[in-house]
């Protein structure tokens, strides 16, 4: 009888953990490839590269991931960080530069 209890409680158990995983589940949405938003709790393959919005039971946005860049917007963020850099760098060295000449 003991025995039977103890399998009952674990069954139980195993079952609540499995459903409370699946409602605990967040919502992913996304944009298909026509324009239409779709959501579901797992983005097809075809979409995963193109950005989504995580959101809770209640519809709040809790993530949103951003579509990967292409190889060109990756070149053009690369050659405006190195412009900044060397502008910093200038500025920096007239401020070096000024402080010299008023020492």
């Amino acid at each position: 009888m003991n025995k039977k209890l103890l399998n009952l409680i674990i069954f139980f158990m195993l079952c609540e953990m499995i459903l409370a995983n699946h409602v605990s589940a967040r919502m992913k949405c996304w944009t298909n490839s026509e324009g239409i938003k779709e959501c579901g709790d797992k983005i097809p393959p075809e979409y995963t590269q193109q950005g989504y919005q995580e959101l809770s039971k209640g519809g709040i946005v809790l993530e949103e991931k951003e579509r990967i860049k292409t190889k060109e917007e990756l070149e053009k963020a690369k050659k405006e960080a190195a412009i900044i850099a060397r502008e910093e760098e200038e500025k920096l060295n007239r401020k070096r530069h000024d402080k010299m000449l008023l020492e």
